[in-house]
């Protein structure tokens, strides 16, 4: 069955997976990979495709947001582009909640890095059952050590699009880092036990370690 969430100012609707459309950042450089992740071929498909099929098959709409239109047209896919370039992920955000705001109207969107090689439908389950009230953002409590008690991981996240105001004043600032982001917004609740960011990977032994758990 599909999860359902109140939506913001409308105790009577109820957000699903169909309702929640979501958005794969795909525009980095893959610096630490080598090659652009996103490619990668993993049992024969690239990563992109794959992860593009596990959101589908999880009820999600699907969009990829990346620094040119073009970039994975050997793919078949045409991009949203970064609203602002060289601007990072917080860019990539908000091109999805300008996108998703003209489509849809006001409402949630799930972001997910392309680095995610394994989606769980139930991951979003656990954001969206907190997704209520006056919320902006529910993402995952962060498991680095390093990282203070309810640091929020900003990917996978539900955002919703009147954060779109906030976003746009940070690229204004110069400021790119969803990270520094999270903890300055009062109204972004933090969930777990999860954490769907042990399924992503940032250099050949990260995937490699991966695959011989998947």
């Amino acid at each position: 069955m599909p999860t359902e969430i109140p939506e913001e100012g409308n105790s009577s609707y109820r957000l699903s997976e169909a309702h929640c459309p979501a958005y794969v950042l795909a525009g980095g450089k893959s610096s630490r990979f080598g090659t652009d992740k996103a490619l990668v071929a993993i049992d024969g498909t690239p990563q992109l495709l794959r992860l593009q099929q596990q959101l589908l098959q999880a009820g999600h709409t699907v969009a990829f947001v990346s620094d040119r239109a073009n970039r994975y047209a050997q793919l078949g896919i045409e991009s949203l582009e970064d609203v602002e370039s060289e601007a990072g992920p917080m860019s990539g955000l908000a091109a999805a909640l300008v996108d998703r705001q003209a489509k849809l109207g006001e409402g949630w969107l799930l972001l997910v890095g392309c680095d995610q090689f394994l989606w769980q439908p139930a991951w979003f389950g656990e954001l969206a059952r907190r997704g209520a009230g006056n919320l902006h953002v529910v993402a995952f409590q962060s498991e680095s050590r390093a990282a203070p008690a309810g640091f929020a991981q900003p990917v996978p996240a539900v955002y919703h699009t009147s954060l779109l105001p906030t976003v746009l004043d940070c690229l204004t600032r110069q400021q790119r880092s969803l990270r520094r982001l999270l903890p300055e917004i009062a109204s972004c609740s933090v969930t777990t036990p999860s954490n769907p960011r042990q399924w992503t990977f940032n250099t050949p032994d990260e995937l490699d370690e991966l695959l011989r758990h998947q």
